[in-house]
């Protein structure tokens, strides 16, 4: 009959073959046996100690770290083995039992001597639970366990998996890469040209409010100190409706010229372009007309451009975000004048005014626009300036009898046979009562004032006296 005494958190000095055991934890004390067994129960490793005759096992359980294609080696060091036999499991699975293989792993093998397990060029299923084991007469067996954990490098998946992604513009979107590794990869994100500059940490990098400057190459990297870093790019298109832009608005030409005229489009997607006349006619290619596109720019050719080719031209850019529309002006009419200068004359109450005109045609006629400034009377007064100009470009008027310590206003207009120019620029201008000797004008010279008139006086006196 076999009595069973269980001892909690009790030091019991046990004396047994001139041995004496000091045990903490559950004991059973077996009466009907020549010696006494007890073990602790930890969750990693499970000991089995027996008093006497009994195996001990001298070898702790460890937790182990190796990489794919290294090697490792499990110790078992085992006193009192005598004739018992030394087993080896992974998991429930013999491996060795004694010297005999029982896995057919050759990878597998065990040491002579010291019966330590080695596994040579460590592959991923090698994870898990390694025990040596002894099998004794008790129901309870001697082992240690061991613990085998792989490392691994970086792997990483991106998403979309394709590394192209797409958003509208002002939208919110994300992009991701998935990382595994042992022990657990951390996850940087850049754009690809600056690197160096991280924008976000973790698997999923997100972009409020997209616009066209965050279009780009995004590029995560994952490195966990397993074999270098991993990376992976994703590249973000950001699509948004057509943006025109046109270098002039109104072209200047004549009848028998050749003219062109172009816009700048951006669209993502790229966008199809049209050109329009005077808003119903598509331009189509024909013998005076040419369309091409390089860079983004579109053109449009016309030769020997006749009456009926003036007007608007629209260039129309549309794609699946939108449509936009530009409008340039072709016309034959003069350009606006430019007027150069407004002169008083030294000797008489006269004011010259100068102005350049641009005109592929023939210039007819120009009015002249005169607005004497007074508190009660603002009105212009229009000249007319007719004659059978050329298309040449410097024009001048002389003003007479302009009232003296006056302001005016003046804008001038040229007309060919295709129509008025629009009005030029609004010049203000001061009369003066004064001639031109009665003026007097101070410089410093030598750090002297003198009076310019006075100068210039003396000279003509002196000339007059060489001419008599």
């Amino acid at each position: 009959m076999t009595r069973k005494y269980t001892f909690s958190k009790l030091l019991i000095p046990l004396l047994q073959t001139g041995l004496s055991v000091w045990a903490e934890g559950i004991l059973r004390l077996n009466i009907n046996e020549s010696h006494f067994t007890f073990f602790k129960d930890i969750e990693s490793t499970t000991k089995l100690t027996e008093i006497g005759k009994g195996p001990i096992i001298m070898s702790k359980g460890k937790l182990f770290h190796a990489a794919v294609g290294d090697h490792v080696k499990f110790d078992c060091v085992i006193d009192n083995i005598g004739t018992l036999v030394r087993l080896w499991k992974q998991g429930p699975r013999v491996i060795f039992a004694g010297d005999m293989r029982v896995r057919r792993d050759q990878r597998l093998t065990v040491e002579k001597g010291t019966g330590d397990l080695m596994i040579s060029g460590v592959e991923e299923a090698d994870k898990g639970d390694y025990e040596c084991e002894v099998e004794t007469d008790s129901d309870i067996p001697v082992f240690i366990r061991h613990t085998l954990d792989i490392l691994r490098p970086p792997s990483v998946i991106r998403f979309p998996r394709n590394g192209l992604l797409f958003a509208n513009e002002g939208s919110n979107t994300s992009v991701r890469c998935s990382a595994t590794g042992n022990p657990i990869p951390s996850v940087k994100w850049a754009k690809y040209g600056a690197l160096h500059k991280v924008l976000s940490q973790g698997e999923m990098f997100k972009i409020n409010f997209v616009s066209r400057d965050d279009g780009g190459v995004y590029v995560c990297t994952a490195d966990n100190g397993m074999g270098g870093s991993v990376r992976r790019r994703i590249k973000l298109e950001v699509t948004y409706p057509p943006l025109i832009e046109t270098s002039k608005n109104t072209l200047y030409t004549g009848s028998g010229h050749d003219f062109t005229i172009s816009c700048h489009v951006e669209a993502n997607p790229k966008a199809e372009v049209l050109w329009i006349r005077n808003n119903r006619q598509i331009i189509r290619k024909e013998s005076r007309i040419h369309t091409w596109e390089e860079n983004g720019s579109h053109y449009l050719s016309l030769k020997n451009v006749t009456k009926h080719d003036f007007g608007e031209y629209i260039c129309e850019a549309s794609n699946k975000n939108g449509i936009q529309r530009k409008n340039i002006i072709v016309v034959g009419s003069p350009k606006a004048p430019v007027i150069t200068d407004v002169a008083p004359s030294s000797f008489e109450k006269r004011h010259t005014i100068s102005w350049i005109t641009k005109s592929f045609s023939p210039l007819l006629e120009h009015i002249l626009l005169l607005k004497k400034h007074e508190s009660f009377n603002s009105l212009w007064k229009k000249i007319l300036l007719p004659g059978n100009f050329t298309n040449g470009v410097h024009f001048d008027h002389s003003l007479l009898n302009l009232t003296d310590n006056t302001s005016y206003s003046i804008r001038i207009r040229a007309r060919n046979d295709l129509g008025w120019s629009k009005l030029s620029d609004e010049i203000i201008f001061n009369t003066t009562d004064k001639s031109f000797f009665d003026s007097i004008i101070w410089e410093e010279i030598n750090g002297v004032n003198i009076k310019t008139a006075d100068v210039f006086v003396s000279i003509v006196s002196i000339l007059m006296l060489i001419c008599n």
